[in-house]
């Protein structure tokens, strides 16, 4: 199990600025712009629950992550065994600040959404799965982020 960093400390020598790493998503909204309709926005953390790294791995509060990609859904902790609408999935969580928290990729995934993750700092965007549907239909056919969800099964190739 994979413990919850201390207070302050994330788990790499990148925070020593003390920010946390930055979390985001993408989203369809061609009203903002026709020319690239799909937007990335701050994923808004409940006071006190920002995301942290431990082990160069992302975690986040799930419950503001499941806000974006099955909004309603309730998640909970069952014996470090993570519940979605009372449903296990492998995967497993930590419990802190009364919050469960996931590793953001693997999480993300089983929404069948991609989490581009920046090596440098840790930080991410989730791309939920109508937002690569929509850009696969109307973006770049080379678009990194197509490639790589396509390379992990979460859109088609083709």
């Amino acid at each position: 199990m994979i413990e919850a960093p201390a207070s302050g400390d994330s788990g790499t020598a990148g925070s020593a600025r003390g920010l946390p790493p930055a979390l985001s998503y993408a989203v369809v909204a061609p009203e903002i712009s026709e020319e690239s309709p799909v937007v990335e926005r701050r994923l808004s953390a409940k006071p006190g629950r920002d995301p942290f790294l431990r082990n160069d791995t992302l975690y986040a509060a799930a419950d503001d992550i499941v806000r974006i990609l099955s909004p309603g859904a309730q998640v909970t902790l069952s014996n470090r065994e993570i519940l979605v609408n009372g449903r296990a999935i492998a995967l497993r969580g930590i419990e802190q600040q009364g919050a469960v928290y996931v590793p953001v990729k693997t999480f993300a995934r089983h929404f069948r959404a991609y989490t581009l993750v920046n090596d440098v700092d840790g930080s991410a965007t989730i791309w939920p799965h109508d937002a690569l549907v929509y850009w696969k239909k109307h973006g770049p056919a080379a678009a990194p982020v197509l490639q790589e969800a396509a390379a992990e099964g979460l859109i088609p190739r083709q």
